[in-house]
């Protein structure tokens, strides 16, 4: 590994990226967005290729879209639904917030859509 990869040079936190790897390859939810493929750059900075998702953030969907507070709360649990399923797989979203969840829609319905941990 280059020495350029600033506090990426330590076994255990390449190993830590491994695992969390293979565990987002396994996700299957249809509210998490997908990987597709993961490595080392040149410079050993580790990267995720995921799905790309179209959408507003959640809370810009809702204000464009005025929705009703229980339209608004149906969003919320699709996501905590999803988030509840990264968690049995032992992943935990460290950075979860309304502008990290997207609205995009399928057959006119809104779905959430999060991005990995």
């Amino acid at each position: 590994m280059a020495s350029g990869a600033v506090g990426l040079d330590s076994e255990a936190v390449l190993a830590r990226f491994e695992a969390e790897r293979r565990v987002l390859a396994r996700m299957g939810h249809p509210s998490i967005a997908q990987v597709y493929d993961a490595g080392l750059d040149e410079d050993g900075q580790p990267y995720f290729v995921m799905e790309y998702v179209e959408g507003l953030p959640l809370h810009e969907y809702c204000d464009v879209n005025r929705l009703s507070v229980d339209e608004r709360l149906a969003l919320v649990v699709q996501t905590c639904l999803a988030v509840s399923h990264a968690h049995q797989k032992g992943v935990i979203h460290r950075d979860l917030k309304p502008g990290n969840i997207l609205v995009t829609e399928v057959d006119g319905e809104p779905r959430c859509q999060t991005s990995r941990t």
